[in-house]
């Protein structure tokens, strides 16, 4: 598997398949994904190759001392193949207990399924309730409900960490909120 970072030259490749898999209110605009390549070593897009085949993307965030995945997706005609446990493994080995992520709630069967892939891969579900900052309203608090997972041996607080991630992936203010 090869992996290559997203460049300002295949943003608008990357949005194409990224707007297929998350929602307008999910995902930045392709304005904001170039600006964050020029300018913000702490955001890391990657493509997933095998062969030359695109297989999966991945955006994760250094944000201090841990990993923010802020979104992960394999392509639709690759799914079921073992990539995302590959990806995700290969990951895990990489950055250790220190990767944090978002999930939705586990209130349908698709939420159930992704907790459930993820929990199998080492990662602990925290009933959070976490409310996603908006991409596009600055300082505005979304009603997309969202849950945290984190490696099995995440040390840090978590609390400590969201508020982190507002600031530094979302850009606002967290007023060390409590979640």
């Amino acid at each position: 598997m090869r992996i290559e970072p997203i460049t300002t030259a295949e943003v608008d490749y990357f949005y194409e398949i990224h707007k297929k898999d998350f929602p307008s209110v999910e995902r930045r605009t392709k304005t904001q994904i170039r600006n964050l390549i020029e300018n913000n070593k702490q955001f890391c897009p990657r493509f997933f190759y095998d062969g030359n085949d695109l297989v999966a993307y991945l955006v994760y965030w250094k944000v201090k001392d841990f990993y923010f995945i802020e979104h992960f997706a394999v392509l639709p005609d690759f799914r079921g193949r073992g990539y995302g446990t590959k990806i995700l493994t290969e990951f895990n080995k990489k950055y250790g207990n220190n990767i944090i992520f978002e999930v939705e709630p586990p209130e349908n069967a698709i939420a159930q399924r992704r907790i459930h892939f993820y929990e199998k891969l080492n990662f602990v579900h925290h009933n959070i309730c976490y409310f996603q900052p908006s991409y596009r309203k600055k300082n505005f608090i979304s009603n997309l409900k969202l849950n945290i997972m984190t490696h099995k041996d995440f040390a840090k607080d978590v609390n400590n960490c969201l508020n982190l991630i507002y600031q530094n992936v979302y850009g606002i203010e967290s007023n060390n909120q409590k979640f």
